[in-house]
C-alpha cells in the first residue's frame, strides 16, 4: 500500500482556551441547579395564588425530581452517541421552553407540566462532565470537573436568594422569566464556545424500549417515596407503585443486559471500580446529602425556645448558606489538585466524611448557633467536592467514550437517593411533631440526625473499598471497561 493509499489520521481538534470552556460548562451546570432550587422559596406564595393545599403544589417539586432522574442517564447515553454539545444545547433549548409553559398557561396544570420539562435540565451534568474530558488536557480534568460541579452548589445557593428577590418584587411569573432568559444566554453561549462534535462516534439502532422503560420504572419507585407520608405504607397505592416500578426496573435491567445497544451500559456495573462508588454515592444521597438540607434547614427557621430552633428569618438563613456555598465553592478546586496527588478516591472519602461527621456537632450540642452553622459550612464543602469527587471517581474507571454515560448513569442513582432521603426524613420528624401545635421535637431531629449519620458512616467505610487508580491508568480512548455484550450477536 503506497504512502498515498493509506488513510489519513483525523485532524486534530482544536481546543478552546480552558478557562472559556469551563466557565461555559459551568454555567449551563449553574442553569441546571438554579432551575432545580429555583421553586422552594415561592411554595409557600404558590399555594395561595393556586388556592390549592401543599400536598398539590409539592409536585412542582415532585414531578421535577422524577424527570430530572430519568433524563440524567438517557441524556448521557445521548450525548456518546450522537454528540454531547448537540444534546447539552437542545437540553438547554428544553430548560426554557419549560419556565415559559410554567408560566403561559395560568394554571397550575400547566405549572406542572412546564417543570416536567424543566427536569430534562437533570442531563447537563453527565455532559459538561463528558465535554470537559472530551476538550480539556487530560492533567486538567480533575480540577475542571471539581470546579464545574462546584458552580452547582454556588447556583444553588443563589438561586434562593434570587427567587425570593424577585418573588418579593415581581411576582412568582417573574422567577420562571428569568431561568428562561438565563436558558437563552447558556444556549447562545455554548453555541459559540463549545467546539461542534466530531469524529466518529459509535451508532446503532436506539433502544426504544430502555429509554421508555427505565423513567417509568423510576418515576414508579419515587412516586411512591413522595406519596408514603400521604397514603400510608400499607396503603394499596404506595404497595402497587413499589412492586410496580421494582418490577419493571428488574425487567429493564435484564432487558438491557440482553440488548446490543443499551441505553444505560448496566454492564458497567459488573465492574468494582463502578458498582462500588455508585453504591457509595447512593448511601450517601440516601443519608446527609439528602436529608441533612431539610434538617439543618427546619431547625435554622424554627422559633427559639423550641427543642433545636435557632430562630433565624428565612433570609438570614438563605444568606448565611450563600456565604457557605461561596466558601465551598472557593474550595472546590482543592478537591481536583487532591484527585491529581492523591487520586480520586480520597477526595471522594473527604466529602462524605465532611457531610456525614460534622452532624455529630448538632447531635450533641443542639440548640447552638455556632455549632449548627459549623455544621452547614463542612457539610456545604463536603457537596462542593462531591460532585466532582464521584465523576473523577468514574473517569478513573472507564474510557471517554463513556464519560457522559457513566456520570448520567451516576446523576441518576443520586437523584433517586436523594429523593428518597426528603422523603425519610420528612417522615421522621412528622413522627416526633405535636398533635396540638405540630412542633416537631428535639427527639424528632436527634433520630433523623443519628439516621443520616449512620448511613453516611457507610458510605465512608464503602469508599475505602473503591479501587485506587492513577490518571495514568485511565482506559484508553475507545477501550471499553466491559467487553463482552452478553446476549449480543
Amino acid at each position: 500500500m503506497t504512502q498515498d493509499s493509506q488513510p489519513k489520521p483525523p485532524a486534530e481538534k482544536r481546543r478552546p482556551k480552558p478557562g472559556l470552556l469551563i466557565a461555559t460548562l459551568a454555567l449551563s451546570v449553574m442553569l441546571s441547579a438554579f432551575e432545580s432550587s429555583m421553586v422552594y422559596v415561592a411554595l409557600p406564595s404558590l399555594i395561595g395564588v393556586f388556592d390549592v393545599g401543599a400536598d398539590q403544589i409539592a409536585w412542582t417539586v415532585t414531578v421535577y425530581l422524577l424527570v430530572s432522574a430519568s433524563s440524567a442517564a438517557l441524556g448521557g447515553r445521548l450525548g456518546d452517541l450522537y454528540g454531547r454539545r448537540r444534546v447539552l444545547i437542545i437540553v438547554c433549548i428544553l430548560a426554557g421552553v419549560g419556565s415559559i409553559v410554567s408560566v403561559v398557561g395560568g394554571g397550575l396544570a400547566m405549572l406542572i407540566l412546564g417543570r416536567a420539562i424543566q427536569g430534562t435540565a437533570g442531563a447537563v451534568f453527565g455532559l459538561a462532565f463528558g465535554l470537559a474530558r472530551e476538550h480539556l488536557p487530560s492533567k486538567r480534568v480533575p480540577v475542571a470537573v471539581s470546579l464545574i460541579g462546584g458552580s452547582a452548589l454556588l447556583a444553588g445557593a443563589a438561586g434562593g436568594l434570587i427567587a425570593g428577590s424577585l418573588l418579593q418584587f415581581f411576582g412568582w411569573a417573574s422567577i420562571f422569566f428569568f431561568a428562561a432568559l438565563f436558558a437563552v444566554v447558556t444556549v447562545i453561549v455554548s453555541l459559540i464556545v463549545l467546539p461542534r462534535d466530531t469524529g466518529a462516534r459509535k451508532r446503532g439502532p436506539l433502544d426504544l424500549i430502555g429509554a421508555v422503560v427505565m423513567p417509568v420504572a423510576i418515576s414508579a419507585i419515587l412516586l411512591a417515596i413522595t406519596l408514603v407520608q400521604t397514603v400510608g405504607a400499607a396503603s394499596i397505592t404506595f404497595i402497587g407503585l413499589l412492586a410496580f416500578g421494582i418490577a419493571a426496573l428488574i425487567g429493564w435491567v435484564i432487558w438491557e443486559l440482553r440488548v446490543k445497544h443499551p441505553i444505560v451500559n448496566v454492564r458497567l456495573f459488573k465492574s468494582r471500580s463502578v458498582a462500588v462508588p455508585m453504591g457509595s454515592a447512593f448511601l450517601l444521597a440516601l443519608g446527609p446529602a439528602g436529608g441533612s438540607v431539610i434538617v439543618l434547614q427546619i431547625i435554622q427557621q424554627y422559633p427559639l425556645g423550641t427543642d433545636g430552633g435557632l430562630g433565624l428569618s428565612p433570609a438570614t438563613a438563605g444568606g448565611l448558606g450563600a456565604i457557605a456555598a461561596v466558601l465551598a465553592f472557593a474550595l472546590s478546586p482543592v478537591g481536583g489538585m487532591i484527585a491529581r496527588r492523591h487520586g480520586a478516591r480520597s477526595v471522594f472519602i473527604l466529602a462524605a466524611a465532611l457531610q456525614t461527621f460534622p452532624l455529630l456537632l448538632v447531635i450533641f450540642f443542639l440548640g447552638n448557633f455556632w455549632c449548627t452553622m459549623a455544621a452547614v459550612l463542612c457539610v456545604t464543602i463536603g457537596s462542593a467536592l462531591n460532585v466532582g469527587a464521584i465523576a473523577n471517581v468514574l473517569f478513573d474507571a472507564v474510557s471517554a467514550a463513556n464519560s457522559s454515560e457513566i456520570t448520567g448513569t451516576s446523576t441518576t442513582v443520586t437523584s433517586i437517593g436523594l429523593s428518597a432521603a426528603t422523603a425519610i426524613a420528612g417522615v421522621v420528624l412528622a413522627l416526633f411533631a405535636a398533635p396540638e401545635t405540630g412542633l416537631i421535637s428535639g427527639t424528632g431531629f436527634l433520630v433523623s440526625l443519628g439516621y443520616m449519620t449512620v448511613i453516611g458512616t457507610l458510605s465512608v467505610l464503602l469508599g475505602f473499598f473503591i479501587p485506587k487508580r492513577k490518571a495514568s491508568e485511565h482506559p484508553a480512548e475507545g477501550e471499553e471497561l466491559v467487553t463482552t455484550l452478553p446476549g449480543a450477536a
